[in-house]
C-alpha cells in the first residue's frame, strides 16, 4: 500500500484536481443533524481487549459491511469500528459496532487515518474518493477495498475519472472483496492490468433475521421487490435508469400483486420526488408504493408474501450488459432470511444460474412479463420453500468467517477461498 503525504501525489494531475474538488464539495443531501459523533477509541491499535480490530469505512451503513462485521465479532476475536457518512439510527449501527463514528466532511478522514493503524481497514466503494482518501492517510495496517458495483460495469467509457479512480486506488489496495463471481472480478483485472488479489464475499444470511414465509402457492401471488429506488427524473439524470420500475409496475396486474419497499439510505429520503410511484398507486390497485424497513426487520416484515422480486431496467440502462451477468444483488439474501423463493430474470446470469443450481426460485424473462402468472402456477412451490430453506443454512454468515479472516489477516492466497 502506498501511504500519501496529504496532496495525493500518486494520482495523476487531472485525477488529483478531480480529487480536491470532491473534497470541497458539498457532501450528498439527506444526511441532517449527525448522531454518533462521540470521539473514537483505539484507532491506533491492532488489537483492542485482545481482539483483533477491523474499521469499515463506507458512506453509508451497507448490508454488506453490517454482515461482516456481525460474522466477525460472533467469532468473539474481532473489534469492530464503523466510520460512516450518514448512519441513520434506525440501523442501529452500535448494534453491528463496538463504536460508529460520522464524518462531518470528507475532509475529515485526512485527521483521523493518519492515527490510524488497525489489523486492517475495508473501506467501500462507492464512492471512490473513500477509498482514495483510504490510500492517501491511512497510517498502517491493511487496506481492503469492498468494491460493491464497479465503475468497470457501470460505464461504458473506461476513461471517465470515476474508472480511472477507482482503478488507481484498487491498484494500490492489499486486497479486494466483492460480490461478483470469479470471472466477473478478473475481467476488471484483465481490462485494468490490476494484480491486486480478490475474493468474493457476499452478504449471506444471518440466521438471527430467519422468519419463516407464511404464504400458500395461491394467486393472487404476491411479489415484493425491496431495494434501491431512485426518484424517476434522478434515475434518469444520474445514469441509473435500471432503476426505473415503470414496466414491471404496469406489466402485472391481475394474479400478480406488486409491493415496492424503497431502500432508506440517508436520514431524509424525499418521499416527495417518489410522486410518480406513489400516484401509480391510485389507478393500479395491485401496486403498492412503501418506505423501506431496517435489513433486521425486513424478513418479518416481508414473510407473507410468495416471491422476492428481482428487477432491473436493462433495455432503458445504460450500464455495459456485463454489469446485469457478473454480479450479485444483496437482496436475495433478505428475502431467504424471509423464507421467500426468488423471481429473477433471466438475463442476470449469475443469479438465474444459482436459483436454477438450487432450486431457490424462478426465472422469467423481462420481455415476456405476460408469462409471469402461468409460470408461477406452474411452478412447484412448496419444493421452491424448501430449497431456500436449505440454501440459507447451508450458506449461513457464518460460512464466510474463513474468507474473511484471508482478507484481514493477510493469509496468503486469499483466492482459494471460495464463495457460492
Amino acid at each position: 500500500m502506498v501511504v500519501g503525504n496529504g496532496k495525493f501525489g500518486w494520482l495523476p494531475a487531472d485525477l488529483r484536481a478531480g480529487v480536491h474538488d470532491l473534497l470541497d464539495a458539498p457532501m450528498p443531501r439527506g444526511r441532517e443533524a449527525l448522531a454518533f459523533r462521540q470521539p473514537l477509541e483505539n484507532l491506533d491499535r491492532a488489537e483492542v481487549g485482545g481482539k483483533k480490530h477491523v474499521i469499515f469505512l463506507s458512506y453509508y451503513p451497507y448490508l454488506n459491511s453490517i454482515k461482516k462485521s456481525i460474522a466477525l465479532r460472533r467469532t468473539g476475536d474481532y473489534y469492530t469500528t464503523f466510520i460512516a457518512c450518514c448512519a441513520r439510527e434506525d440501523v442501529q449501527c452500535l448494534r453491528w459496532f463496538d463504536q460508529v463514528y460520522e464524518l462531518e466532511h470528507y475532509r475529515e478522514l485526512l485527521t483521523l487515518l493518519p492515527q490510524a493503524s488497525p489489523l486492517a481497514l475495508s473501506v467501500h466503494v462507492q464512492p471512490s474518493l473513500l477509498g482514495a482518501l483510504a490510500v492517501e492517510a491511512l497510517g498502517g495496517g491493511r487496506l481492503v477495498v469492498d468494491l460493491y458495483d464497479s465503475w468497470h460495469y457501470m460505464s461504458r467509457d473506461q476513461d471517465t475519472f470515476n474508472c480511472r479512480l477507482e482503478r488507481e486506488v484498487l491498484s494500490r489496495a492489499d486486497a479486494v472483496v466483492h460480490k461478483m463471481p470469479d470471472k466477473g472480478y478478473e475481467a476488471i483485472r484483465q481490462a485494468w492490468k490490476l494484480d491486486t488479489p480478490g475474493v468474493q464475499v457476499h452478504a449471506l444470511p444471518c440466521r438471527e433475521f430467519f422468519s419463516c414465509g407464511e404464504s400458500s402457492d395461491m394467486p393472487p401471488y404476491r411479489l415484493v421487490y425491496a431495494g434501491g429506488v431512485m426518484p424517476f427524473h434522478l434515475a434518469l439524470k444520474n445514469g441509473h435508469a435500471n432503476q426505473v420500475f415503470d414496466p414491471i409496475i404496469e406489466g402485472t396486474g391481475g394474479e400478480l400483486e406488486l409491493t415496492i419497499y424503497a431502500n432508506q439510505n440517508a436520514r431524509n429520503m424525499f418521499w416527495n420526488e417518489q410522486g410518480r410511484y406513489i400516484s401509480m398507486q391510485d389507478r393500479l390497485p395491485h401496486f403498492s408504493f412503501q418506505p423501506g424497513m431496517p435489513f433486521y426487520a425486513l424478513p418479518e416484515g416481508i414473510k407473507h408474501f410468495h416471491y422476492g422480486l428481482l428487477y432491473d431496467n436493462v433495455e432503458l440502462s445504460t450500464y455495459r450488459i456485463e454489469a446485469f451477468h457478473t454480479n450479485m444483488s444483496t437482496k436475495i439474501f433478505s428475502y431467504f432470511e424471509a423464507g421467500l423463493p426468488i423471481l429473477a430474470y433471466e438475463e442476470f446470469h449469475y443469479i438465474a444460474d444459482l436459483v436454477r443450481e438450487y432450486g431457490i426460485g424462478v426465472i422469467y424473462s423481462l420481455r415476456r412479463l405476460e408469462s409471469l402468472p402461468k409460470l408461477l402456477a406452474e411452478a412447484d412451490y412448496a419444493a421452491l420453500r424448501e430449497g431456500v430453506a436449505r440454501f440459507r443454512e447451508r450458506f449461513e454468515v457464518a460460512t464466510a468467517i474463513p474468507a474473511l479472516k484471508a482478507l484481514y489477516e493477510g493469509i496468503e492466497d486469499i483466492e482459494r477461498f471460495r464463495g457460492l
